[in-house]
């Protein structure tokens, strides 16, 4: 190829990022719009991309069906159930502390996933960090779960927002022995919304410290090592309700 083609070719890629990226944020709204309390300045949410957007790779109605009975036995999905099934994709909604339309998890035709919840509905005044680090450390199960559904190997982006935590107290836990203690912290800042990329066979010996790092601009000025990544004897995430 000549130097045109090569310029064409990448101006090409730059594109299908941008089509991309507004194609999320147009899920996002559409998300928001499922539950309570939801806007741009007060949400919190987690979505996995496929790299290169593959129409119909994921629009089995067996597996998809199969994915409605599977995850079930996911630990996150146990708190709620499936109310709806639209169009190319289907929609849980969740059950989170007691609180109904707590959360919405969004399985869309190309493969994207988007857990959604509004977080003053983990406290009026105070948020739960180990609620959020235990939803963050799930949702990557699930969506290890999903992409071996459709035998799915490639590079995903992974999106971690949270907005309206500004001057907001923290709750969090820390391992003392023999039993975690709680502690808290204000958050002085808002924080930006961060993308991590990585080969799906990769996510699920990295999970943890995925979930660890998406929180740690948390925690700047403190030992964040000893506030975040509690788990209990089966290795997995605890929180006080």
């Amino acid at each position: 190829m000549d130097y045109f083609e090569i310029k064409n070719r990448f101006e090409e890629i730059g594109k299908g990022e941008i089509i991309k990226g507004k194609m999320i944020d147009e899920f996002i709204i559409e998300c928001s719009q499922n539950i309570n309390k939801v806007d741009k300045n007060n949400r919190f949410y987690l979505a996995a991309i496929p790299k290169f957007l593959l129409d119909n790779y994921f629009n089995s109605r067996e597996k998809l069906e199969e994915i409605q009975s599977r995850l079930y036995s996911n630990s996150i999905i146990r708190y709620g159930k499936i109310v709806a099934r639209r169009s190319n994709r289907f929609m849980n909604e969740l059950v989170f502390n007691g609180v109904e339309t707590m959360s919405t998890l969004n399985f869309y035709y190309n493969g994207i996933v988007i857990q959604m919840m509004p977080i003053d509905l983990f406290e009026k005044k105070k948020i739960n960090a180990s609620a959020i680090y235990y939803y963050i450390y799930h949702f990557l199960n699930i969506i290890i779960e999903y992409y071996k559904f459709f035998n799915f190997m490639g590079i995903i982006d992974l999106e971690f927002d949270l907005k309206g935590i500004k001057d907001r107290e923290f709750i969090y836990l820390f391992r003392k022995q023999p039993y975690p203690d709680e502690g808290s912290l204000i958050c002085e800042e808002e924080i930006n919304k961060q993308t991590i990329t990585l080969d799906i066979e990769d996510l699920e010996s990295q999970k943890v410290e995925i979930a660890k790092s998406f929180l740690v601009p948390l925690y700047y000025s403190h030992d964040y090592e000893k506030v975040i990544g509690v788990h209990n004897e089966e290795g997995l995430p605890i929180y006080k309700q």
